[in-house]
């Protein structure tokens, strides 16, 4: 099927949508497979993924209609401009196109909050059930100024009700969302982000080189990170590498962080881009831990998972997802709160001071738990399960 056009809808009771297609969309392309895999049927209406081994292949229970992408960042305001509304249009049409055939809508990672809301209202105005997979139960950066802060806490606080049911990925998530918003916890379900195929890496090497890697947001603690690096003692001879792409919404975040390397960077190297698989599998390779000095977060961490099941050891805080996978036996090195630079810091140096014969030990236990806890298999028959009750 050609990219940018809507394609045909297959007569499938579950239309699932997301505007995803790198990434954060790994978890909707092993999603739809793994729901059509527990016999429900489903068309997938998203764009192409990238890499494109990522995609889903089209079988009896599972179609597609592909989306076009967006720009990327790519490109001057005008070419971005264009990109942008040619795809938001033709989501509006595959959603609308969709409703003939399907009467139940599966959405996750739509478009900004703003044209996102919309789509879930168009939905709902459709007649359709609406099931709505909510990662964050708030933004990282808001997208409007401050003066229209209302507004979007309004359409944030609409997109929650507007659903018929909600699924998050953790038990924090769902409770934010129960007393910041209003939601009927009975109307919520927690369902966890299943465990990317990762190949096993070598085991550590024990030179203590550490990797934090994903969206530069500030709730990631990177500037903190980065200071905690200059206060590491000299028996300490950690390294590490910082990698992934600047949040669009908070550039000035980067700049400062930047500007905290120029004066700390001794330990510290960058690779700011967006990293793509080939590239993150030779940064987790090359890595024996990786760091998580998360805050305001209650989601699942899809960069926890994948470095655990990539063999790598894990030094996080206790927030979100994180906190429920060390409930759940997922070994760590523990970050004390509230983050600082001196709470990163000792958290490292414990890392580095325990044997490395152990580390390793913890590692591959953290793969093997992960495998069981997050199978894919048992995830598509929750969501199946779900999707059956709400009919």
């Amino acid at each position: 099927m050609k990219e940018d056009t809507i394609g045909e809808i297959g007569k499938n009771r579950v239309a699932f949508y997301s505007a995803a297609w790198r990434g954060a969309g790994w978890f909707v392309f092993q999603l739809a497979s793994a729901i059509a895999d527990a016999g429900t049927p489903i068309t997938l209406i998203a764009p192409h993924a990238e890499p494109a081994e990522r995609d889903v292949q089209e079988t009896d229970l599972l179609k597609r209609v592909i989306l076009p992408r967006g720009a990327g960042g790519k490109g001057n305001f005008l070419h971005r401009a264009r990109r942008s509304g040619w795809r938001i249009f033709l989501s509006f049409a595959a959603i609308v196109k969709a409703r003939s055939r399907h009467s139940i809508y599966l959405v996750t990672f739509p478009d900004w909050l703003h044209i996102g809301f919309i789509q879930l209202l168009l939905i709902r105005v459709l007649g359709a059930r609406l099931v709505y997979i909510v990662h964050d139960a708030k933004p990282h950066a808001w997208f409007f100024p401050n003066r229209l802060r209302w507004l979007e806490l309004a359409m944030l606080k609409g997109s929650f009700h507007l659903p018929s049911h909600l699924v998050t990925l953790t038990h924090a998530a769902k409770l934010q969302i129960v007393k910041e918003f209003g939601v009927d916890e009975h109307r919520i379900s927690v369902i966890p982000h299943g465990a990317f195929e990762t190949p096993k890496l070598a085991g550590l090497s024990g030179e203590k080189k550490l990797l934090l890697f994903g969206m530069l947001r500030r709730n990631k603690g990177i500037l903190e990170t980065i200071n905690a690096m200059s206060l590491l003692p000299t028996d300490c001879a950690a390294q590490l590498t910082i990698a992934g792409a600047i949040h669009a919404e908070d550039p000035d975040y980067w700049t400062e962080c930047s500007a905290a390397i120029t004066r700390n960077g001794g330990r510290i190297r960058t690779e700011i881009a967006f990293i793509p698989e080939e590239r993150l599998q030779q940064l987790l390779s090359e890595c024996d831990a990786v760091l998580l000095p998360y805050s305001q977060f209650n989601s699942q961490s899809g960069v926890a998972v994948l470095a655990g099941l990539a063999g790598r050891s894990l030094i996080a805080t206790d927030v979100g997802g994180i906190g429920e996978l060390m409930a759940d036996g997922v070994s760590m090195t523990r970050i004390a709160q509230p983050i600082t630079s001196e709470t990163i810091s000792a958290a490292v140096v414990a890392y580095c001071k325990r044997d490395v014969a152990d580390r390793r030990a913890d590692a591959g236990n953290t793969r093997e738990l992960l495998k069981v806890m997050l199978s894919w298999t048992k995830i598509g028959q929750t969501y199946s399960a779900l999707l059956q009750e709400i009919r």
